[in-house]
């Protein structure tokens, strides 16, 4: 296994690996507070390096130090634990975890999360389209920035920006309506989740949860049926990440604009079904309304 951590945390890493005798076997174990371009641990600068690896079917263990909701804020946790051949043990427990985690990710137990890698191929457009607008007056003026920057722009656009010139590319990135090129990623696309709505269904009007036992249902129901979950809002998603992880709820989270033309397994949404589809587009194989919280 190939140890990704700086020091010290490295040389406790190559401890348990020796361990085990995983020395020669293949795959990664990442430290997620590897500082690699942050200088600081909580840049969680391992799940670049995971999601690098995550591809190759290998065994990728992630371990960090910080709690799970504090991983959860970041799509790239949920991104790297999409993939089957992926794991998480926390760093303290992984003496006694690695071995079950390492055969698991071996034998890539349990379903891709389709939804969740979607997702952070969307972040992943919205994180570089800044790069993009700030670098494109650097690209103008210099050539092997210019062609670094229609790397990252044919990254972002994919098919969209074949054949295109650096000028026709630079238009789209430097006008208002950019997210328009954004939306409809997920279009046409069918997705096994179980999709909860924020407000009004999973939390009440003060900002708390439903109930434990409405999370619960959710939970086993997911369980039972072998799907994952995902929080959808028609807010911003950032504004919603660091109140539901303080709840204790690491689900994903979408936007349901970035879900429109998509379909779903089962939705829970307090609106009435037609009045779901006609304002939000996403399609459904089950609808249930649930009772509003403020009602």
């Amino acid at each position: 296994m190939e140890i990704f951590a700086d020091d010290p945390i490295k040389k406790s890493l190559e401890h348990v690996v020796d361990l085990f005798n995983y020395a020669e076997r293949p795959g990664s174990i990442i430290l997620i507070e590897m500082k690699v371009k942050s200088m600081i641990r909580t840049g969680f600068d391992g799940f670049d390096i995971a999601l690098d690896r995550i591809e190759s079917g290998e065994p990728v263990i992630i371990t960090g130090i910080a709690r799970e909701w504090n991983y959860a804020e970041d799509q790239r946790w949920h991104t790297v634990l999409a993939y089957p051949n992926a794991r998480f043990v926390d760093a303290l427990q992984l003496v006694a975890a690695l071995p079950q985690a390492y055969e698991e990710a071996s034998q890539a137990q349990g379903a891709r999360d389709e939804l969740a890698i979607c997702l952070g191929s969307i972040r992943f457009s919205e994180l570089h389209m800044g790069i993009l607008r700030h670098d494109v007056r650097y690209a103008r003026s210099d050539e092997s920035r210019r062609e670094q920057w229609m790397q990252t722009a044919q990254k972002v656009f994919g098919h969209s920006a074949e054949g295109k010139s650096f000028e026709e590319m630079a238009t789209i990135v430097e006008a208002d309506d950019t997210a328009t090129h954004l939306r409809g990623q997920l279009a046409g696309k069918f997705f096994q989740d179980i999709c909860v709505d924020v407000e009004g269904t999973l939390l009440n009007a003060e900002g708390g949860i439903r109930s434990v036992e409405f999370v619960r249902s959710i939970q086993d129901m997911a369980k039972e049926e072998q799907r994952p979950i995902t929080i959808m809002t028609g807010g911003k998603v950032s504004e919603l990440n660091r109140q539901l992880r303080s709840l204790g709820l690491t689900w994903k989270i979408a936007s349901k604009y970035d879900l429109a033309g998509a379909a779903v397994n089962l939705v829970l949404d307090d609106l009435p079904r037609e009045d779901f589809q006609k304002e939000y587009n996403i399609g459904f194989d089950r609808y249930i309304q649930v009772g509003n919280v403020s009602d």
